[in-house]
């Protein structure tokens, strides 16, 4: 269930990791990472949304500063 990171603070820790991060940009429908893998990075969405699959009947939408 995505989770909400809406306040003040909470900008401020989002703004600092998107700053060491790298932007990158994806394709519709490109699969970013298959459940039970493990990965070495940190996804940050800073626009657009995401959908993240982990049943066939389940398919919660991630928006801009919400994480699961």
């Amino acid at each position: 269930m995505p989770v909400s990171t809406s306040s003040s603070v909470a900008d401020k820790r989002l703004a600092k990791l998107a700053s060491m991060g790298e932007p990158r940009l994806y394709a519709k429908n490109e699969i970013l990472i298959n459940e039970g893998e493990v990965s070495g990075s940190l996804f940050l969405l800073t626009s657009g949304q995401l959908k993240v699959f982990t049943r066939p009947d389940i398919a919660p939408i991630l928006l801009i500063g919400q994480c699961f």
